[in-house]
């Protein structure tokens, strides 16, 4: 997935060069998609998955998207609430979208450059 040309990916080392976070989304037209954030347990809690969110919807942004979705487990109530504070709204449920375990997952947008956009 990292080598192909409109996905885009950041990443995050400790002080010793140790990969504690990353993230990937990808532009196809006028739309982004989040494709992935994730912070090790231990970096967790430090703002690193905002900083990340942060950088991903910027490149969205530049790279022409007008419009950002995502999907989350509807378990992970942490990363809800990160999206939420970035200004992404509920869309819709897709039924046992993740298969282990098996979970729906919850549809989030954000419209790019507009005030719902936060930093």
């Amino acid at each position: 997935m990292l080598a192909q040309s409109h996905v885009y990916s950041v990443a995050a080392e400790d002080s010793s060069g140790r990969l504690i976070g990353y993230g990937m989304c990808s532009v196809a037209a006028d739309e982004g998609e989040v494709l992935n954030i994730a912070v090790t347990r231990t970096s967790r809690n430090q703002g690193l998955g905002r900083q990340i969110l942060t950088a991903l919807l910027a490149h969205l942004q530049q790279s022409g998207a007008r419009q950002a979705y995502l999907e989350v487990r509807r378990s992970n109530t942490a990363a809800i609430a990160l999206y939420r504070a970035a200004g992404f709204q509920p869309l819709g449920v897709r039924p046992a979208y993740y298969a282990q375990p098996r979970e729906d997952a919850l549809t989030m947008s954000l419209e790019l450059g507009s005030q719902t956009a936060r930093k």
